[in-house]
């Protein structure tokens, strides 16, 4: 089934949001906070296109509002938002009629991202990432979203958008380990130096 376009409001930030992440913002911009405004009336969603260091990239993640944590009387706020799904920027303009912020034409980027990789699920156990409340619970007999193990696991902005726009889910998969093996590794070294503390 192939997705349709849809239009979205659009607040392009240097920061990537995975499906199911949460990530607090603040929000002083005045097209911003209209925009916000606008969410909380409607109840609707919008995008976050990553800018990357070249520049504003075609891809981003729709998002929603989960709850503004602060506001002043200057109507500035500190918001969490919670990813939903990663689209493909089809279209950007900076002012959408009669409001202040932008948005523009995207459509859902679906591909590939889930795995039952032994050696992911070997990391996975060995890090005991937490899934639904079980410490390392992952068996290589299913398939888990690759979003959600790397929402699992220090990843910069740039990762992530790496990540996303790889194309191939064993090229994923090839990163993703790097990245896991990366954390086992400060993993083991850090019990090592705990260790040798309580040694001493």
């Amino acid at each position: 089934m192939v997705s349709k376009s849809k239009q979205l409001a659009l607040f392009p930030l240097p920061s990537f949001v995975f499906p199911q992440e949460e990530l607090p913002l603040r929000i002083f911009e005045t097209r911003y906070k209209e925009l916000i405004n606008d969410v909380k009336d409607t109840g609707m969603t919008f995008g976050i296109p990553f800018i990357s260091a070249d520049g504003l990239t075609q891809l981003g993640t729709e998002v929603r509002l989960e709850k503004v944590l602060a506001e002043n009387n200057k109507g500035e706020m500190v918001i969490m938002i919670k990813g939903i799904r990663i689209f493909e920027v089809l279209s950007f303009s900076n002012r959408l009629p009669g409001k202040l912020y932008g948005g523009g034409q995207v459509i859902d980027w679906e591909v590939d991202h889930e795995t039952n990789n032994p050696d992911i699920m070997v990391l996975v156990k060995q890090l005991g990432l937490n899934f639904n409340g079980i410490y390392g619970s992952l068996s290589t007999m299913e398939k888990v979203d690759i979003y959600d193990i790397a929402n699992k696991i220090y990843l910069s902005p740039e990762e992530k958008f790496h990540l996303v726009s790889i194309d191939g889910i064993g090229r994923k998969e090839s990163f993703l380990y790097k990245m896991l093996q990366f954390q086992a590794l400060i993993k083991n070294q850090e019990e090592k130096l705990r260790s040798n503390f309580s040694l001493n």
